[in-house]
């Protein structure tokens, strides 16, 4: 009968006891021992604080729809790209493979070319500062103006009286409402006939959609024609100044998009009619109600306190 191997109890402790890790016969190591007392007590940090580990090379994660970014990070590559939009240079652009010229080289003096300066605007024209303030809310056109604005900014072809914006707001539209528009007339040809998510099938869906009885959109001020010749369906939406827009109508788009181009063209419309100085009358939608109920209350003060 073979008798177990003596174990000491100095061993044995070395299963029991976390603070043992590490520890040889007459030696012990402090400093292993003393991490491990760290990896169990806090979590591991950075050098820097705020700096995290960013897993790849790609900022999914960085960014979101509320963070905020200039030109060219985040989610602003959707409405600027760097390379196209900008001018490009119209001798080598565009051309692939063999075709492309990497270098042109011209016998004679070289030129230097003068520095670009501003274009469109006079040197000595002086220029207007809108000062904007939030105290009117987003339905003031201020808002979306560039500050510095030259004369020469004025489109006067349009009867313009200042620049228009620059900017418009990003919104969802899921209706169309009567946003300074004086009628919608659609035309379609009936005879035209398709499967699927056809553009008649679109045009036809936006139709259903401005006469259900959710829409906000006034009945009487839509209309559809039928067209005896084989065209392809057309939507005109005039405006109260009477100019006419047409949305384009291309393969694969749905109702919901023609809903938000004629939404976002209201808009548009909107700034270059009060541009030209014609007086707008305000919208009698729900979502807008609220700015139109804090004027009135402005208006009620002051009117009291005369």
């Amino acid at each position: 009968m073979s008798h177990a191997p003596h174990v000491s109890i100095e061993a044995l402790s070395k299963f029991s006891n976390p603070l043992a890790i590490g520890r040889t016969r007459g030696v012990h190591n402090t400093s292993r021992m003393y991490s491990v007392i760290d990896r169990q007590k806090k979590k591991f940090h950075y050098p820097m604080v705020g700096h995290n580990m960013i897993r790849g090379n790609h900022n999914s994660y960085r960014y979101s729809k509320g963070s905020l970014s200039h030109w060219g990070e985040g989610l602003s590559v959707q409405k600027y790209h760097q390379h196209f939009a900008h001018a490009k240079c119209d001798t080598d652009y565009g051309k692939g493979g063999r075709e492309f010229e990497y270098l042109s080289v011209k016998r004679g003096r070289s030129t230097r070319l003068p520095i670009p300066k501003v274009q469109y605007v006079d040197v000595k024209s002086k220029p207007t500062w809108v000062f904007k303030s939030w105290h009117g809310g987003l339905g003031n056109m201020e808002v979306w103006q560039r500050e510095v604005q030259y004369p020469e900014h004025v489109p006067e072809h349009i009867d313009a009286k200042r620049p228009l914006t620059v900017l418009a707001p990003q919104t969802f539209h899921n209706t169309v409402h009567l946003a300074h528009m004086e009628k919608i007339a659609i035309t379609i040809s009936p005879v035209m006939f398709g499967f699927g998510k056809t553009t008649q099938a679109s045009v036809i869906k936006l139709y259903q959609r401005l006469l259900s009885a959710r829409s906000p959109f006034p009945k009487d001020k839509v209309s559809m024609f039928y067209s005896i010749d084989l065209i392809s369906p057309r939507i005109e939406v005039t405006w109260v100044d009477g100019s006419v827009y047409e949305p384009p109508i291309m393969e694969g788009c749905t109702a919901q998009d023609l809903t938000q181009m004629i939404m976002e063209q209201s808009w548009l419309a909107a700034d270059r009619i009060a541009a030209s100085g014609k007086p707008l009358q305000p919208l009698a939608i729900d979502d807008y109600k609220w700015f139109q109920r804090a004027i009135e209350k402005k208006k009620a003060k002051v009117a009291s306190k005369k």
